[in-house]
């Protein structure tokens, strides 16, 4: 059975897959060649055509073209032809006619074009010159070509005469715009006037509590950087929740740490408890805190305190106890405001314990920034016993400095006329007084906790 043959009785068989395939140009139409696509039928050229093979689909088929074949391909109904090549090239001369009488496309490939090519043509539904749009007479707008996976374009060879091209406009697709409402400004902790809370906390707030005013929490400590509850999701400004969660918790310390509260290993560490409830309460109020940072002409470079502290520690304020390493107290936050009167003896210029944000712990720094006004005023020095700690001497001269009382002042052991911090009683006395203190400070915080 000769290859032509073949292809017309597979072709004919309801559009059933059929493939003929050779050697180069060993296909060559004699008589014409029947083909139904999708339901479609297609003449194939008869003695024109000339190509390697050509295989029948559903809804196309394709040919096999090697440099020197040609195809051209006739609907008697006249359904306009989707054509397209395998590869992108300008050799190929891809030419037809769509009109209300007629409707055909011619392939050629010339010699010396190159690699073999395969070329698709697939019938539409769309009828020449019944269909809106659709070209009427002679012309190719009948005809739609591209080149491998769409997107090559191949120019048709010039035909006779062309009147209106039917063109497919393209759906416009609208983006959907997604807005967000802007996150609300943070309320900076330095502005005393800003309120950021509607209610006092009133109530004792732990992990795992749930209440409105751990929402009230979150907004305050959002409020500050140092203490932000987190910067995006649950928690973060602007998606406060009632939930206290470990984020929360860990934004509480920093607070803590931040306002000389409590302590990593202190009672109440993480806690919002009274202390916390107490300084929250400050700060949301618009209070300014345990002290003021002073002017610049309060600090006077060098020299005596002198009129500069008077106006840093509160009015008619005395020392009276001893205060060590480790004490907490309300005199610790005026012993940190006279120091931080002078800038010899600042005790740190930001973060906790610094001008405007004295705390009631008096630690590591503040020990330092006593160590340096006992040598700077001829009190102590390193390896004299009492350096580093506010014994009697050293209170004397805090008194005598802030414009209270120049002795050391109710309830300590000797006046400022005995033999002040190198004295070996006094000093134990002193040690012991802080101890008793650090004791109560801790019945008061576990008192808290429970």
């Amino acid at each position: 059975m000769s290859t032509t043959k073949y292809l017309a009785i597979i072709a004919l068989l309801l559009g059933a897959p059929a493939l003929a395939s050779a050697a180069f140009d060993d296909v060559t139409l004699t008589t014409d060649a029947v083909l139904s696509i999708n339901g479609i039928t297609l003449t194939v050229s008869g003695s024109s055509g000339v190509m390697e093979s050509i295989t029948a689909n559903s809804n196309n088929f394709t040919v096999d073209l090697a440099p020197g074949s040609s195809l051209k391909v006739v609907s008697a109904d006249r359904k306009k032809f989707n054509t397209s090549l395998s590869v992108s090239t300008t050799n190929a001369g891809i030419t037809g006619e769509c009109t209300s009488s007629l409707s055909n496309v011619t392939i050629s490939y010339p010699s010396g074009s190159g690699d073999d090519v395969t070329a698709t043509i697939e019938p539409s539904s769309i009828v020449c010159g019944e269909t809106a749009g659709s070209s009427s007479g002679t012309g190719s707008g009948g005809i739609s070509s591209g080149g491998s996976g769409g997107g090559g374009s191949f120019a048709p060879q010039p035909v006779v005469t062309t009147t209106t091209t039917t063109t497919t406009p393209t759906p416009s697709v609208t983006t959907p715009v997604i807005t967000r409402e802007p996150t609300p400004p943070a309320v900076a902790f330095s502005t005393p006037a800003a309120r950021v809370l509607t209610i006092l906390f009133t109530q004792p707030l732990t992990n795992g509590t749930r209440s409105s005013q751990v929402a009230e929490l979150q907004k305050l400590l959002n409020s500050d950087p140092d203490t932000m509850v987190s910067s995006s999701g649950a928690g973060s400004p602007g998606n406060e929740t009632t939930l206290l969660g470990p984020l929360t918790v860990r934004a509480v310390e920093k607070f803590q740490v931040k306002h000389g509260v409590a302590l990593p290993g202190d009672p109440g560490y993480g806690f919002v408890g009274p202390k916390t409830r107490a300084k929250l309460n400050e700060l949301a109020g618009g209070a300014v805190g345990v002290g003021s940072a002073p002017s610049p002409s309060q600090k006077r470079a060098g020299g005596e305190l002198g009129a500069s502290a008077t106006s840093a520690v509160s009015a008619g304020f005395t020392f009276t106890q001893p205060l060590t390493n480790g004490t907490r107290s309300s005199q610790v936050a005026e012993l940190q405001k006279l120091l931080n009167s002078d800038p010899d003896t600042m005790v740190s210029s930001s973060g906790a314990g610094s001008p405007g944000s004295e705390t009631t712990l008096l630690g590591p720094l503040t020990v330092r920034a006593v160590e340096k006004f006992q040598v700077k005023h001829g009190i102590a020095g390193p390896g004299d016993p009492g350096y580093g700690f506010v014994g009697p001497k050293t209170r004397a001269k805090l008194n005598e400095l802030a414009g209270g009382q120049a002795g050391v002042g109710a309830g300590s052991a000797v006046g400022a006329s005995t033999s002040g911090d190198s004295s070996a009683t006094q000093s134990q006395l002193d040690t012991l007084n802080a101890l008793l203190e650090q004791v109560r400070q801790l019945q008061t915080q576990l008192q808290a906790v429970q």
